[in-house]
């Protein structure tokens, strides 16, 4: 086998002393034009590579960055990977998708994992609100960004829409279309996106001046299955006369589980039953009727995450750490699933 070529050799090759090839290469110090000219023909023509990993040792940098999430299957999720990748390319970086599968321990692990990688930074959307892995990443001194839901009450960067506004905005719309015993079907317990979508259609209903009622609401964990499970159980609550005419429902994939369902259990969507969303995933687009949403901007909160991670990971450089809170504004886009009283197709 041939051996590997080394520092060593690029710089026989060049006529210079090992630490002015590794000068070049680190663009550490000013070198003459026709020394680097010589040193950066010696490594082509040789066809060296450093040693990336030594090279991070040298610069306290790997280059690397990590995203946490929860459920890359989710669209909302590998949206907002998209717009972090799509940044930390722009950036001539790399990153380490972790998918968590909404499980704790799996979170751990794969924290445990970046901190063994030398990740310079981590974007974390954390599963049901847990912070021990977050934890372990301040404890190790690497920068961490919050993404979509803010998992501490500790102080932390963090990239977030404005889930109270918006949940209260989607009560409002099926108020105005006419709605008068409308429910709500929530995320996750412990996550804050779910929490604070939740607590805006509460708010809206008192100042609308209709009364909250238990009975109208039912857990969910942000998948379609959940989405038709939560259907089921307000019905069985409430019995065959206590139809809901409006649903909010913390997210799209959840929504359109309600909508399947009661096309099973021949409830007309929006005539008897009104439905909005949360994420205007694609799918939200497709489905019959048309799935009425909160747009959430989760590819630029993908690319504002890595804006503020490259920005924390500068200051811990500098000494600086300067805690931000960025939240971003939705936006109600109305579709047929809302249109309450109007027969699906008219």
């Amino acid at each position: 086998m041939k051996n590997e070529v080394t520092i060593m050799d690029v710089a026989e090759k060049a006529g210079v002393s090992p630490s002015t090839v590794s000068r070049v290469i680190n663009e550490s110090a000013p070198v003459a034009d026709s020394t680097r000219s010589r040193v950066i023909e010696a490594v082509e023509s040789l066809n060296y590579r450093p040693n990336k990993f030594a090279h991070a040792l040298r610069k306290q940098s790997s280059g690397v960055c990590g995203i946490i999430v929860p459920d890359i299957s989710n669209p909302f999720f590998s949206t907002l990977i998209r717009g972090a990748e799509d940044r930390l390319h722009e950036k001539d970086l790399s990153v380490i998708i972790c998918d968590t599968e909404g499980e704790m321990e799996k979170e751990e692990r794969n924290v445990e994992m970046l901190i063994k990688e030398r990740v310079d930074g981590v974007i974390v959307t954390s599963a049901e609100g847990g912070v021990n892995g977050i934890n372990r990443l301040f404890e190790e001194g690497i920068p961490v960004i919050a993404a979509d839901r803010k998992p501490t009450d500790r102080e932390i960067t963090a990239v977030l829409s404005d889930d109270v506004g918006s949940g209260g905005q989607a009560t409002k719309h099926l108020i105005e279309r006419g709605c008068k015993k409308i429910g709500f079907i929530r995320g996750p317990r412990g996550v804050s996106t779910a929490e604070r979508r939740f607590q805006g259609y509460k708010k809206a209903l008192n100042q609308e001046g209709l009364s909250f009622q238990s009975d109208l609401v039912a857990q969910g964990d942000f998948t379609f299955k959940s989405g038709k499970k939560a259907l089921e159980k307000i019905l069985s609550k409430r019995g065959e006369d206590g139809l809901p005419d409006g649903l909010v429902v913390a997210n799209d994939l959840m929504a359109v589980g309600v909508i399947r369902k009661s096309e099973e259990l021949a409830i007309n969507v929006p005539e008897e039953l009104a439905v909005v969303g949360f994420d205007d995933i694609l799918l939200s687009r497709l489905i019959n009727p048309k799935l009425t949403t909160v747009s959430v901007p989760t590819y630029n909160m993908g690319k504002l995450a890595v804006d503020y991670l490259l920005n924390r990971i500068k200051e811990r450089r500098g000494g600086g750490s300067e805690v931000q809170e960025k939240t971003l504004k939705t936006e109600l886009v109305e579709r047929d699933s809302s249109q309450f009283g109007v027969e699906n197709g008219k």
